[in-house]
């Protein structure tokens, strides 16, 4: 970092005022909810670059975590990434997440992710591929008429309502994200003002619910769309009773839509390519602290030594040899070891939150190692395709 930049927490009000400027700007934004995110996050949460005591630009923290083999990872969100146009291929951008990383790995944050809106720049910083987010769409007239299984009840748009329900399908699915306070409002609001009302129904019983649908409707030129803003589906009752749910609204709407994982196992549910895929985005993670991280991720239930050899330009700290040994899927992580699994840490993301195997990525040069450690990273980060619904 040049001594003519300044890495700053977000303290003032007039720095705030226009850090919001420029969020906006970037965004596309409206001023105002830029400035209402400073309530939600706490500026606190807010940091800053600066040259010659002028505002470049800032990011926003988001305290969160990602459930990985039944296990949460402690992990720091990244979200608002923006830079005045101004100072745009200054090494603002760097400057700010560079040192926002080194102060993570002091505060043993195990993982950062972000949605990567200029991916070689994350790049150049370790973020690496990890979890998958896409847009499903589903024709409702597609849909075979039938019968819930359980009851649709409708409730007020509370997150106390809900909440239990996605905690207990976040920790059954890879990569799913723990949402506080700030998450919870952007299922009900979004960036943007919604221009329609959003509607929660809970499937079953109110005192036992077994999932949840959150929905706005939207109507364009000669068709309809329910945007499902998040759902929680916990047994195949409620799952059957979701798809009869979405058909009931067939002289209304024509489709609905939602995100989720690239495989979406509730479509074994239904005939053979009634569910399409729209769009996908995927989301980066960097590992910040590698003893942490590799400490809090669930594994499968076997025992043996993995030993690593890392490289890590940003993050020093990093660079070493480790052993990661398993006893019953109990981990414990030391220094030192023969290194048999070398890769850099970057490269380590997508092998840790199973999105590709060490195979695939020994195929891609992105990984060296002896096949036996080569076949037991296979083993020791498998899992479900880790995926998400959400977006920060």
């Amino acid at each position: 970092m040049t001594e003519s930049w300044h890495y700053d927490i977000l303290s003032d009000s007039e720095d705030g005022k226009r850090l919001n400027e420029i969020l906006s700007q970037c965004f596309l934004i409206p001023l105002e909810n830029c400035a209402s995110y400073i309530e939600l996050v706490g500026q606190e949460n807010y940091r800053l670059v600066r040259r010659d005591n002028e505002i470049a630009g800032g990011l926003i923290k988001i305290p969160t975590g990602h459930w990985l083999g039944g296990k949460l990872v402690e992990t720091m969100g990244v979200s608002a990434v923006g830079i005045a146009p101004e100072y745009r291929g200054t090494g603002a951008a760097s400057t700010l997440l560079g040192t926002l990383l080194r102060e993570l790995y002091q505060e043993k944050i195990p993982l950062s992710s972000l949605y990567p809106a200029t991916p070689p720049l994350y790049r150049k910083l370790g973020y690496e591929q990890a979890i998958s987010r896409c847009l499903w769409e589903i024709p409702i007239a597609s849909l075979k008429p039938q019968k819930p299984q359980l009851a649709c009840v409708p409730v007020e748009n509370q997150t106390e309502a809900i909440a239990p329900l996605y905690e207990q399908f976040a920790s059954r699915h890879n990569g799913a994200v723990q949402r506080r306070q700030f998450l919870w409002h952007l299922i009900w609001h979004s960036f943007m003002p919604l221009d329609s009302p959003v509607y929660t129904y809970l499937f079953g019983d109110r005192s036992a619910p077994e999932g949840y649908i959150i929905f706005r409707q939207k109507q364009g030129f000669q068709e309809g769309l329910m945007e499902i803003r998040d759902r929680v589906l916990l047994t195949p009752a409620a799952i059957q009773s979701f798809w009869a749910f979405l058909h009931s609204h067939r002289s209304q709407m024509t489709s609905a839509s939602w995100h989720g994982p690239q495989l979406d196992a509730t479509m074994l549910t239904l005939p053979l390519d009634t569910l399409v895929p729209r769009e996908q985005m995927m989301l980066s993670w960097r590992i910040v602290h590698l003893e942490s991280a590799l400490q809090q991720r669930g594994y499968p239930r076997l025992s043996g030594e993995l030993h690593l050899e890392v490289e890590d330009e940003i993050l020093p700290g990093n660079c070493d040899r480790l052993i990661l040994s398993l006893d019953e899927g109990k981990p414990q992580v030391t220094r030192g070891g023969r290194g048999e699994l070398r890769l850099h840490i970057s490269h380590l993301a997508p092998l840790y939150s199973g999105l590709w195997s060490a195979s695939q990525l020994h195929h891609l040069g992105y990984i060296e190692g002896t096949p036996e450690a080569i076949a037991l990273a296979n083993v020791i980060f498998a899992g479900d395709l880790p995926g998400l619904s959400d977006f920060f």
